[in-house]
């Protein structure tokens, strides 16, 4: 009986995240990705190859842990690839408190005439307290200044990958269930300090292959609904691999990631271990 009631009381914690698309209530399971510990400044690169398929969302972001609690001030710094658009990205600012609706937002649509989701890609965002870039292979995408930049100052944020799905067809195209399961891939993250100062105002601070069996003590997984609460986020569909980490979006009964992982030529590969790992 007791085991009975824990089952029921799992299948309750998913049922009440079930959505409705396309005629179907379906149980899906998303994933997050993020660091225990917020930092004050720096520049995160991160080498990973992103999602095309209408409706999911997979995202590098800087966060402020706990933003969205009651009266707290939210601050958020996000590129996102949305699934019907994947020759491009978004970038957005997101600060203030009074919830989603009355918050300040600075959003901006990157369309770049190539696509980011057949290969890997390099992204960075370097935040400091004067400005804050959005890069992609090293290119300068977008640079923001001024008064918006004092809403960031002194405050500690954490590096979060996610994926999920979005109800809003509108923005990302409209989900369907069908194309599911779909992956995004993590092939390495480089934290750069803020050091102003020094020949460079970045200094290396730690970096990450991914080469362990298991993720470093510096990350964890969520577990709690996505965005548009679609999904519940599960650490099943985070897996580290062959040197990389795989975020996936997937039916709850098909969580976790089986299959071949795709190739990164320029910027390390993701052999099986073994036929060895070069950069």
């Amino acid at each position: 009986m007791f085991f009975k009631n824990i089952c029921r009381s799992f299948l309750f914690l998913f049922a009440i995240t079930a959505q409705t698309f396309c005629g179907e209530k379906e149980l899906l399971a998303s994933a997050e990705l993020y660091t225990k510990e917020g930092v004050h400044y720096g520049r995160y690169e991160v080498r990973m190859r992103m999602v095309a398929a209408n409706g999911v969302i997979s995202s590098f972001f800087l966060w402020k842990d706990e933003s969205e609690k009651d009266d707290a001030y939210w601050n958020e710094i996000d590129i996102e690839v949305l699934g019907c658009s994947p020759k491009g990205f978004q970038s957005a600012l997101h600060y203030g408190t009074g919830g989603w609706s009355n918050m300040g937002h600075a959003e901006t649509f990157h369309h770049l005439g190539k696509p980011l989701t057949t290969h890997y890609k390099t992204y960075a965002i370097e935040w400091t307290p004067d400005y804050i870039f959005w890069k992609l292979d090293d290119s300068l995408i977008r640079k923001d200044t001024g008064e918006i930049i004092t809403k960031f100052r002194d405050v500690p944020m954490q590096l979060r990958f996610n994926i999920w799905p979005t109800l809003h067809a509108s923005w990302a195209g409209a989900f369907d269930p069908a194309v599911l399961p779909k992956h995004m891939y993590i092939n390495w993250v480089k934290y750069y300090r803020y050091t102003p100062g020094k020949p460079s105002e970045f200094t290396l601070a730690w970096e990450d292959g991914f080469d362990a069996d298991t993720l470093d003590r510096r990350w964890k997984t969520g577990f709690w609904e996505s965005p548009d609460k679609a999904s519940t986020h599960l650490d099943k569909n985070v897996t580290v691999s062959n040197g990389a980490v795989i975020l996936t979006l997937s039916k709850f009964t098909q969580s976790g990631f089986k299959g071949i992982i795709p190739q990164d030529y320029s910027g390390g590969t993701t052999y099986p271990r073994e036929f060895g790992r070069g950069r």
